[in-house]
């Protein structure tokens, strides 16, 4: 097994793009690193570095504590899996695997250990046209693994398979890995299939790593706006706020509705500190209850659609909210008589506009007060989510709503995600640092 270190590595390719910036990153022993993040923001250039199909503009890549950069890619001793399965028609399944080895000895004993490995060994006989798009990729995962590489490198392997094969084909290459101990890194778009497989998640934008950490920490544990949006399926709900002081407790005001944190409530200090924040809610950091059950934290709306995924459903609700896209927020100040009014009594949410509504005139949908003394606030076209929708998990066999039914929806406070106007995560203020518990607005 061989430890992977990546000191403040870079890649600029030749007509200014940067591609990857300033990356570093320690990868144990056996461990298993899935990168993750849009189309475009450098994962698989990562993976190109770490091969030497690319050669860094910056910083190093180590193997086992020694750098790498100068050596050619078959010294490395890595071993890549592609998209697409590239394999060569005319051998069977046996040849292909072995294929790497040629001529060494014992090829066939090493053949048959990789394809028992990978359930493979009632199909060593057939070529790849006689297998399924799951199979093929199996037989792709073993001829590399049969070359018994120091580093294991997977490129989107699975992107090209319907959705049930790739749940099945996951696993799979997850319990692969960990068995055989090599150190893989994973390279994915899919931010489900990342938290499924990974030991720990490398989430990457425009080139940069945003954050990393356990499938755990990155979900519960969100350290950006846009770590937030990206993982989680669905999306995280994602809100423009205003934060005031109003009667010893702390207003986060959604626009058409509040909620509200206890003044002894850790993150209050710091919240105190920002005018204009982006609240994140998690769609299963949400239930339904009626109003006395809420206790307070809770927003109200009107379904919009519901989908049904068997076991659950997922309802959109009209809550009034004003999406956000990620790190962009608004300053302004606020009129608290009207934070007064919101903390007794929720109005109806007013007129929504959601995609179709940002294609009409402007006129189309009349401007109604929202934070007080400020006009409603457009959001841009990559707004998340792009429509404002509320979006909860609601368990079917707890019956779910039907569209036009109005909701109590009760928050789980310890779960609110709270980003400042830099999309950067606000935390609890250290004690002895807490900030003034009132201002002027």
């Amino acid at each position: 097994m061989t430890a992977v270190g990546l000191d403040h590595l870079g890649k600029v390719f030749d007509d200014g793009t940067v591609a990857v910036e300033d990356l570093s990153l320690e990868i144990a022993d056996g461990e298993l690193v899935v990168f993750v993040g849009p189309t475009g923001c450098g994962k698989s250039t990562v993976l190109r570095l770490v091969a030497g199909l690319e050669t860094p503009t910056a910083g190093h890549v180590r193997f086992g504590g020694r750098i790498v950069d100068q050596l050619r890619t078959r010294d490395r001793n890595v071993a890549m899996v592609f998209q697409h399965y590239a394999l060569y028609p005319h051998l069977t399944v046996a040849q292909n695997i072995g294929f790497p080895l040629r001529s060494a000895p014992g090829v066939s004993e090493l053949v048959a250990r990789a394809a028992a490995r990978l359930g493979l060994s009632d199909v060593l006989d057939r070529r790849p046209a006689q297998l399924s798009g799951g199979e093929r990729q199996l037989v792709a995962m073993a001829r590399a693994l049969v070359r018994q590489p120091r580093v294991f490198l997977l490129d989107e392997p699975l992107a090209h398979l319907d959705a049930g094969l790739r749940a099945e084909l996951r696993g799979e290459v997850a319990a692969t890995a960990r068995r055989i101990g090599v150190t893989t890194l994973y390279v994915t778009h899919d931010q489900a299939e990342a938290l499924a497989v990974a030991d720990r998640v490398a989430v990457l934008r425009d080139g940069a790593l945003q954050q990393v950490g356990t499938p755990a920490e990155v979900y519960d544990d969100p350290a950006s706006v846009f770590v937030a949006a990206f993982l989680g399926a669905p999306r995280a709900n994602l809100f423009e706020g205003a934060v005031y002081p109003v009667d010893g407790r702390v207003a986060v005001d959604l626009g058409s509705q509040v909620l509200t944190l206890p003044a002894d409530d850790a993150r209050a200090a710091a919240l105190l500190r920002h005018g204009r924040i982006t609240v994140g809610l998690r769609p299963d950091a949400l239930r339904t209850a009626t109003p006395a059950q809420a206790d307070g934290a809770s927003l109200r709306g009107q379904v919009r659609h519901v989908e049904h995924h068997g076991h659950e459903g997922i309802v959109h609700l009209d809550a009034g909210g004003l999406p956000t896209p990620p790190a962009q927020t608004m300053i302004g100040t606020a009129d608290p008589a009207h934070l007064a009014g919101l903390l007794a009594d929720p109005p109806d949410p007013g007129p929504r506009r959601g995609v179709i509504g940002r294609l009409l005139p402007r006129a189309a949908t009349p401007a109604h007060p929202r934070y007080g003394l400020h006009p409603a606030y457009e959001p841009s076209a990559d707004a998340v989510p792009d429509d404002g929708d509320l979006v909860v998990r609601v368990p079917t066999a707890a019956g779910l709503p039907r569209p036009g039914e109005n909701l109590t929806i009760a928050v789980d406070l310890d779960r609110l995600l709270l980003f400042d106007s830099t999309g950067t995560r606000i935390r609890a203020q250290p004690r002895g640092t807490e900030a003034p518990q009132s201002r002027k607005p």
